[in-house]
């Protein structure tokens, strides 16, 4: 390795080698942790002596939260550490970027029509890029949905409603929710042509539509975690569907059972008791406990584990 990075200090070049998946190093849950403490122990030690080799891990980030990766010096390794995070003004340009380069001469000219929203030109292969601009980005949300959610603004701002419904128990929203939230809308809208004529001015989306589309994108969001990287929830949603909360945490424990899961599947769990695995769940900003002590859900994954909760918000008929 010292040979190499003075290979490439003597050709000016900077060589990354990038670590990805590692959750799935081996099987068994409790075992990954001596693999990626390692890794990362490793490339502390090293960082300093190599200029022209470096590493990019990607990690989870309840995997690097975890107690048990700690090592000696992880304190200091939150310098080299950057956490990868969504806000909404990123999220409604990864929209507007995805509208323009559709390939829809008519999107492009609806979103043309909002002064400072995309640049002056197509750049190159990359296609249209939307500006900085926040009041260009909420006039496009006003013109798309109008400025509430309703008649008022008892209903919610239209420009906060989406990050705020999709978010989960941390706090974060994450882009395949948030795009899907409004591709699912457009599908039932264009399933319910006739509500397009009572609609004001040029807007394109009933706000219900956008209400109902939740239950969809949760149900998506789940089913996307169990099958890209938290196979282990599939029981538990089967476990909990139906079930209301608030729920007491004492009742939620007993549905985290390792007795619930089958026999050769309870290794690849991350924890080895009900406490462990909730404290995953919410890591995982999946589950959150009240100060009542009483465990709670965001709409992210109210609907995609079949959980109830009484009230809410009403969705469209039809």
């Amino acid at each position: 390795m010292d040979h190499c990075d003075s290979y490439f200090n003597k050709n000016k070049k900077t060589v990354f080698i990038t670590y990805d998946e590692l959750d799935r190093v081996c099987s068994v849950y409790k075992d990954l942790f001596l693999y990626i403490r390692n890794l990362l122990n490793f490339w502390f030690a090293h960082n300093n002596r190599w200029v022209n080799l470096k590493a990019k891990i990607f990690l989870r980030s309840d995997l690097y939260n975890s107690k048990v990766l700690h090592f000696v010096d992880s304190s200091k390794m939150r310098a080299y550490h950057l956490e990868l995070q969504w806000d909404s003004l990123s999220l409604y340009r990864l929209l507007v970027k995805r509208l323009a380069n559709s390939g829809n001469p008519v999107a492009v000219e609806y979103l043309q029509s909002i002064p400072g929203l995309l640049a002056d030109r197509r750049q190159g292969e990359l296609g249209y890029f939307p500006n900085d601009s926040e009041e260009a980005l909420k006039q496009f949300i006003e013109k798309l949905i109008g400025k509430y959610m309703g008649k008022n603004p008892k209903k919610g701002s239209s420009f906060s409603w989406v990050p705020n419904h999709i978010q989960d128990a941390n706090g974060e929203v994450v882009p395949r929710p948030f795009l899907k939230s409004f591709v699912f809308a457009a599908e039932d809208q264009v399933a319910h042509r006739s509500e397009v004529e009572s609609l004001e001015d040029d807007r394109l989306l009933y706000p219900p539509r956008l209400q109902g589309a939740l239950t969809k994108v949760s149900n998506d969001r789940v089913n996307e975690l169990i099958e890209d990287e938290y196979d282990w929830l599939e029981v538990l949603s089967k476990k909990l569907e139906g079930q209301s909360i608030l729920m007491e945490r004492s009742e939620f424990l007993k549905f985290l059972t390792l007795d619930n899961w089958p026999e050769g599947e309870r290794e690849t769990l991350p924890g080895t008791t009900p406490e462990e695995l909730l404290e995953a769940l919410e890591k995982l900003g999946i589950f959150i406990e009240t100060i009542a002590g009483r465990m709670n859900a965001p709409e992210i994954y109210l609907h995609g584990f079949g959980l109830k909760r009484r009230g809410g918000i009403k969705r469209p008929r039809g």
